[in-house]
């Protein structure tokens, strides 16, 4: 028996996207932060950033926080490349924590960058492709879509359709990030409806203060539109939450963040309950809209 055991673990309601909660882990591999709001929320799982960490975490470190509320590491969002000093120790700790959350942490999804940098270092992307093929369908990889990567170009929502494009070739899913400093110019409702039919997840910033009213940051404004987006396609896969990061260790922010979460995860439900949206007639009326209200998108 594994230490993820699965019965205890409250299965989402079907129809409805998964909401769990997007931490990020700190460089030098500490994800406390994260796996402290999870084990305080009521989320169904955790969808952990390790691109910018120098240092990923132990597979120990994440068993501590498992045996006490089962934390489920539902996805990793992993970097291209692992390079520089100390090398060899890096590689041995993430290849241990991606064996050990497939096998004792409930992992299932792994998104790897759409561009890997050449690098003499580990090449992280190919090895999370090998592996999760390996794994016989219980692990699927997606390619990561950073928003704020994408709005440096001029035309974004033609780079999104060739992305697109090339995913659909391969047969792959899209994980959309849009969390981090995402120019004004994004256009959330088409290019969420040009992604729509392949997007396995998407990351988003509190839409709501913790007070409940909403956010008018430019962040919070992108995320709203976003999600109402989603609930109008009938979206039934990730919603991943991000409010806390990695860094120092504080139990009041902790604390504040996991009401602040609770709030944000039971506002994202809202939005998908069968008052708000018929479930019954969903699926023929979101695929006429898709090729009648939209046509002219690629």
């Amino acid at each position: 028996m594994t230490l993820h055991d699965i019965s205890a673990t409250p299965l989402p309601a079907p129809g409805r996207p998964t909401v769990v909660l997007g931490g990020t882990a700190s460089a030098l591999g500490s994800a406390t932060n994260a796996l402290s709001v999870s084990q305080l929320g009521p989320f169904y799982a955790l969808d952990l950033d390790l691109r910018d960490a120098w240092l990923p975490p132990t597979w120990q470190h994440v068993a501590a926080f498992h045996r006490e509320s089962t934390v489920r590491l539902r996805s990793m969002w992993l970097p291209g490349t692992i390079s520089g000093f100390n090398v060899a120790r890096r590689h041995e700790r993430l290849s241990a924590l991606l064996a050990h959350g497939r096998d004792d942490f409930g992992t299932r999804d792994l998104i790897i960058p759409r561009l890997s940098v050449e690098s003499p270092g580990v090449n992280v992307a190919a090895e999370a492709r090998d592996f999760a093929k390996a794994s016989q369908g219980v692990v699927r990889f997606s390619v990561g879509v950073r928003a704020a990567s994408i709005m440096r170009h001029a035309d974004h929502l033609d780079r999104i359709a060739a992305i697109r494009r090339t995913i659909e070739e391969w047969d792959l899913g899209i994980a959309l990030d849009l969390t981090g400093d995402i120019a004004a110019g994004w256009e959330a409702e088409a290019a969420i409806a040009r992604l729509v039919r392949r997007l396995t997840l998407v990351r988003l910033e509190p839409w709501l203060l913790p007070t409940g009213q909403p956010s008018l940051s430019l962040a919070g404004q992108l995320a709203a539109r976003s999600l109402v987006m989603l609930a109008d396609q009938g979206y039934t896969g990730i919603i991943s939450i991000h409010t806390i990061g990695g860094g120092w260790l504080d139990r009041v922010r902790i604390n504040r963040a996991a009401a602040h979460s609770h709030l944000l995860y039971e506002d994202a439900l809202r939005r998908f309950t069968p008052t708000a949206v018929d479930d019954a007639a969903r699926a023929p009326r979101w695929e006429t809209q898709q090729r009648h209200v939209f046509p002219e998108y690629p």
